[in-house]
């Protein structure tokens, strides 16, 4: 019986990886503003302020200064930050994509989801842009995201995938078991049969005998 409840909990958390019941689901918590948020990765392009000299005449401007990349604060500065804002290990750090792309620092320690924070930091200046707490994330979206986990076994660490790997042997005996189970039970119909036939023909000869 436990084994059965556990497939029903491994078919519940794995229906969001599906192709199609996952996009439903997706839709329903869309529709119901229950949607996991992300932090906002988007900074100012830095030449905000360079509209003013369209038209001017620049030949005799040193242009030097701009002729490098956009200046950049760093790894080691941006996970400086992330600690200040109170991101501990571990943590991943995805490099901005563009000029307008911030830092983004997030947590992946996946046993411990309410810890799952992430900021966005200005490549330029250091400076936070966005921050994003797993303690404002939606009810859906963190019940999605712990069902996830607790179906890889990484929700409660050690606790959590002794159960899974006892459970997945379970599973595949009952799977067998339920196969075979129709099978086995032809031959007990049929020798209930086969009794019930030649019970008859015996009474019906003894009847005969007697008359």
């Amino acid at each position: 019986m436990w084994a059965a409840g556990g497939l029903f909990f491994l078919s519940a958390t794995g229906l969001t990886w599906s192709t199609y019941t996952g996009a439903n689901i997706g839709d329903l918590r869309e529709a119901l503003g229950q949607s996991t948020p992300s932090v906002t990765a988007t900074v100012g392009s830095g030449h905000e302020g360079h509209g003013s000299m369209a038209g001017r005449d620049m030949s005799g401007m040193d242009m030097g200064s701009h002729s490098g990349a956009r200046s950049d604060v760093g790894l080691d500065a941006v996970l400086k930050t992330a600690r200040a804002e109170g991101l501990s290990d571990p943590v991943e750090i995805v490099p901005p994509a563009d000029s307008c792309s911030a830092y983004v620092v997030r947590q992946i320690q996946r046993s411990r989801p309410e810890k799952q924070d992430s900021i966005a930091v200005d490549p330029a200046t250091g400076k936070v842009t966005d921050v994003l707490r797993f303690s404002d994330y939606p009810v859906l979206a963190k019940l999605t995201r712990w069902g996830i986990d607790a179906h890889t076994g990484t929700l409660f660490g050690l606790g959590n995938q002794v159960p899974v790997y006892v459970l997945v042997p379970c599973v595949a005996v009952v799977a067998v078991v339920g196969y075979y189970v129709p099978l086995l039970g032809i031959p007990l119909a049929g020798f209930l049969a086969v009794d019930i036939v030649l019970g008859g023909v015996t009474r019906r000869r003894t009847g005969l005998a007697h008359a």
